[in-house]
């Protein structure tokens, strides 16, 4: 956190999206830099927005180092990717999520 301030980023494509919150803005800015120059969306938000807007969505917390060591944004793409294919193969869905 920063000044009581939760670094919390939102990492999407094509209208599915993760929450991501950071315990640094240097770590939240390598990632969001990642992120756009491999074409993914990413929006920052404070905690009022998360409830509201963003609740029920899949939750990386980068402060936990196991999260932090493991979390890997090729195999998110990849992810999305897959379940979008195999939804729009049984006839398309206007959301598809990561099992």
């Amino acid at each position: 956190m920063t000044n009581g301030k939760r670094l919390i980023l939102v990492v999407g494509k094509e209208g599915s999206a993760v929450i991501i919150e950071f315990a640094d803005l240097a770590s939240m800015q390598c990632l969001r830099q990642e992120a756009e120059s491999k074409g993914l969306t990413c929006k920052q938000i404070g905690i009022e927005d998360y409830l509201p807007t963003y609740r029920g969505r899949r939750y990386f917390d980068m402060q936990n180092p196991i999260t932090k060591k493991l979390f890997n944004l090729d195999y998110l793409i990849q992810a999305w990717e897959s379940d979008k294919n195999h939804h729009d193969g049984e006839g398309g869905v206007d959301e598809w999520f990561i099992h």
